[in-house]
């Protein structure tokens, strides 16, 4: 059941990315790095030294965070940063990048209700700040793939 609810959003965020690309390829990779080095961080501070989350002990549940975490979490945010970075105007940019970060927290929130991971000591509203640290940030990163490409399409010329 996680796995297969993994796999149907996993499917639906790459059909918008691929029907809305505005961004490179190598700012997605870009993007889709940074947030993957972050969430993995988060990861494993939050997991290991702190103890607060403790994942499902079975294989196929593990397998469902696991495929969340390296897949779906960065494949949301690139999506979310690409729609933003789509629009010209600023409250639409603002208001694109909070639709994403609730999104990506509902769904973690979700993965708490499926049981795909227990909370020890985290609060389930510290959720919203770890996701909107994570997602500012490599919106924040992202206009720096940008000018590095743009640097190298210059010089090139």
């Amino acid at each position: 059941m996680a796995i297969l609810f993994v796999a149907s959003l996993l499917l639906l965020f790459g059909v918008i990315l691929y029907f809305r690309q505005q961004l490179t390829i190598f700012e997605i990779a870009g993007c889709w790095l940074v947030s993957l080095l972050f969430i993995h961080i988060w990861l494993d501070i939050s997991g290991e030294n702190l103890q607060l989350i403790q994942h499902a002990r079975t294989i196929p549940l593990f397998a469902a965070v696991s495929i969340s975490k390296a897949f779906l979490f960065p494949l949301m945010i690139v999506t979310f940063i690409n729609l933003a970075v789509a629009h010209t105007r600023v409250w639409q940019k603002v208001s694109l990048s909070m639709i994403g970060i609730i999104t990506i927290s509902i769904c973690d929130i979700l993965h708490y209700h499926l049981h795909l991971f227990y909370a020890t000591g985290w609060r389930i509203q510290w959720t919203f700040g770890i996701w909107t640290f994570i997602f500012c940030l490599t919106l924040s990163v992202q206009p720096l793939f940008y000018s590095l490409l743009h640097k190298e399409k210059q010089s090139s010329l």
